[in-house]
C-alpha cells in the first residue's frame, strides 16, 4: 500500500509518500500504478528544481528514494502550486481507481470523476468501424489526467529549450562549437582547477617579488588577511592592482608628500645656485662696505639701510 499525504506549508506545499505499489492480481495494473506514481512524483521534483533555478521557489526538502518521497517548498508563484495541485489530481485518480493499492490523505485532494481507465494506455487495439458506417468524429473533453500530461509535456519542452540555450551560451563563452559537450566539460573542469585556492596561491606568490620591488613593505601573508584584498584577488585581479586599489588613499598621500619634498629641495637648490637666497642676519658673516662712512653718498647710504633691514649685517 502506498500512503500519500499532502498539506499546505506557508506559501507552498508539503508532500510525503511512503510504501510501495504492491502487485495486484492483474500484473499489468500493478505495473501501471507503480509507473504512474513514479512519473508523477519525479515530474513534480523536476518542476521544483527548475522553479528554484529560476527564482520562483525555495526548496526546503527534496528527497526521493525507492518507496519514499519527501517534498517541502515555499513559493509566491501560483504556477508552481498549480503544478503541485495537478500532481495531486493524478494521485486522486489512482486512489479512486485502485483503492486497495493507493491511499491519499490530504485536504488538498481534488474531487475526481473516477472514470479514467489507465489500461487504455496498454496498447490494445481498438475495434475498427464497419465499412460503410458513417464515421462521426467525437470530441472528448480533456480530462484532468490529460491536462496534467499536457502540462508535463509543455514543462519538459520548456526545460529542454532552456538547457539548450544555457549550453549554447557557455559554449560561446569558451569559444567552442555548439553541442560539443566533451570539450565543454573539459573547459569547465580546467577553469575550475584554475580557481582552486592552491593554484591561486601559487600564482600570487609568483607575483609577490615584483610587488615588493615597488613596495618594499608589502607582505603577502599579512595582506591576505584583508577581506577586500582577498576578494579582489579571488575575482581575478593581479596582486599589484589589488594592492594599489585597496591602499590607494595611503599610496596617494605618500606620493603627494614625496612630490612636495622633491619640489622643496629643488626650489632651495635653485635659489642657492642663483645667489637669490636671503641671508639670515644672525647667521651670516656680513660684508664690509666698499667705502668709509664719511665718503658714502646718499644713494649708497640708502642702499646699506635697505640691506640692513633685510637682515644683512653691514661692517663699516
Amino acid at each position: 500500500m502506498t500512503e500519500i499525504t499532502a498539506e499546505k506549508n506557508l506559501l507552498g506545499r508539503k508532500l510525503s509518500i511512503t510504501g510501495h505499489a504492491d502487485r495486484t492480481e492483474d500484473m499489468t495494473s500493478g505495473n501501471l500504478i507503480c509507473a504512474a506514481l513514479s512519473i508523477l512524483t519525479q515530474t513534480m521534483a523536476e518542476n521544483l528544481l527548475s522553479a528554484e533555478d529560476e527564482g520562483r521557489a525555495d526548496i526546503i526538502t527534496l528527497d526521493l528514494h525507492s518507496g519514499e518521497a519527501l517534498m517541502d517548498y515555499i513559493t509566491d508563484d501560483d504556477s508552481v502550486n498549480s503544478a503541485f495541485d495537478a500532481m495531486m489530481t493524478g494521485f486522486a485518480l489512482l486512489a479512486e481507481r485502485y483503492p486497495e493499492t493507493v491511499r491519499v490523505s490530504s485536504a488538498l485532494l481534488p474531487e475526481v470523476q473516477g472514470n479514467v481507465d489507465l489500461c487504455r494506455f496498454d496498447g490494445e487495439d481498438v475495434a475498427a468501424p464497419e465499412k460503410g458506417a458513417e464515421q462521426t468524429p467525437e470530441v472528448q473533453p480533456e480530462s484532468g489526467e490529460q491536462h496534467f500530461l499536457s502540462k508535463v509535456k509543455q514543462l519538459k519542452s520548456e526545460n529542454n529549450a532552456r538547457q539548450s540555450r544555457i549550453l549554447d551560451a557557455v559554449a560561446e563563452r569558451y569559444g567552442l562549437r555548439r553541442g560539443d559537450l566533451n570539450a565543454l566539460e573539459d573547459a569547465v573542469n580546467r577553469e575550475r582547477g584554475e580557481h582552486t585556492l592552491e593554484t591561486m596561491l601559487g600564482r600570487w606568490r609568483g607575483q609577490e617579488s615584483a610587488v615588493k620591488e615597488l613596495y618594499p613593505s608589502f607582505d603577502l601573508k599579512a595582506a591576505l588577511c584583508d577581506r577586500d584584498f582577498f576578494s579582489l584577488l579571488y575575482k581575478g585581479l593581479d596582486l599589484r592592482s589589488a594592492y594599489e586599489l585597496v591602499h590607494r588613499e595611503e599610496l596617494l598621500r605618500s606620493a603627494m608628500e614625496y612630490a612636495a619634498k622633491i619640489s622643496h629641495d629643488m626650489t632651495a637648490g635653485q635659489l642657492a645656485r642663483s645667489g637669490l637666497r636671503t641671508r639670515e642676519g644672525a647667521l651670516s658673516d656680513g660684508e664690509p662696505a666698499e667705502h668709509k662712512p664719511a665718503a658714502l653718498t646718499k644713494k649708497q647710504r640708502s642702499e646699506l639701510i635697505r640691506r640692513a633691514e633685510r637682515g644683512e649685517r653691514i661692517k663699516l
